[in-house]
């Protein structure tokens, strides 16, 4: 963990906060993977009155030397051939939609829209000059720690988290293996609100599927791909291991 308390100060060094009651921003975050190949990715929040829209931005990914250059038949080496996809949080209409590939083609699903229970201490700390206030909730598996800005008054965050009486500015898991940081944010908005978000990237289904059947879905194309293996292998047959999952999500409310 000692290269991510390096980086911390390294970019907050380069932050460029202002308070402002503006109900449209640009948040920038970096995001801090410690897996079992550490990545760091850029993403950006966008803001717009009662909406946000995240953004993974996957061409930033480093380490790309320790990866396969092609998935899927997509040069993984080449940013212009990574979708980057997007996420979006509507706080007025309580819905969460997002697209996701299963074996490189993309849907758009809609997920519970979370009234976090966020469990908000008297704990705080100035991040770039900005009080802030730490809260922590549990959410599909895993305990999050959020510091959120009251003098920011932006209920959303990076990902799926939002809820609070301020703008998260950092948020950890209880194992510190994803830390998201913003380090910049600006009070613009984004032409992002004036398209429609479903067309954002082309998927195989018009309406959303939800996120359970998504999921069903995944699972299933993944048995028929071994089993179409199997069937054209004559030399051996492969057998799936489960897998335990490791991502932000380790179990679902419906499970």
């Amino acid at each position: 963990m000692k290269v991510f308390t390096i980086l911390y100060f390294a970019f907050f060094c380069q932050i460029s906060f202002s308070q402002s009651k503006s109900t449209n921003a640009q948040v920038e975050y970096q995001l801090f993977n410690d897996t079992e190949i550490p990545v760091t990715i850029n993403a950006t929040l966008y803001i717009n009155n009662n909406i946000s829209i995240y953004k993974l931005k996957r061409s930033t990914v480093k380490r790309w030397e320790e990866r396969p250059t092609k998935v899927e038949g997509v040069d993984v080496t080449n940013p212009k051939d990574i979708t980057e996809p997007y996420l979006k949080t509507d706080f007025y209409k309580k819905e969460l939609l997002f697209f996701d590939d299963i074996m490189g083609k993309y849907f758009l699903v809609k997920d519970t829209y979370t009234n976090f229970k966020w469990n908000i201490s008297d704990e705080t700390k100035t991040i770039a000059g900005i009080l802030c206030t730490k809260a922590t909730v549990l959410y599909r598996g895993r305990e999050w720690a959020a510091w959120f800005a009251p003098d920011i008054p932006l209920p959303f965050g990076p990902w799926k988290l939002h809820g609070l009486p301020g703008l998260i500015v950092e948020v950890h898991d209880a194992t510190n293996k994803f830390t998201m940081r913003a380090i910049k944010i600006e009070y613009t908005r984004s032409d992002l609100f004036d398209k429609d978000f479903k067309t954002l990237i082309q998927t195989i289904n018009t309406e959303p599927i939800t996120m359970q059947q998504f999921l069903k879905d995944a699972d299933e194309a993944i048995n028929n791909g071994i089993s179409k293996r199997n069937s054209e292998n004559s030399g051996g047959t492969i057998t799936r291991i489960p897998i335990p999952r490791s991502g932000e999500e380790l179990i679902y409310e419906w499970e």
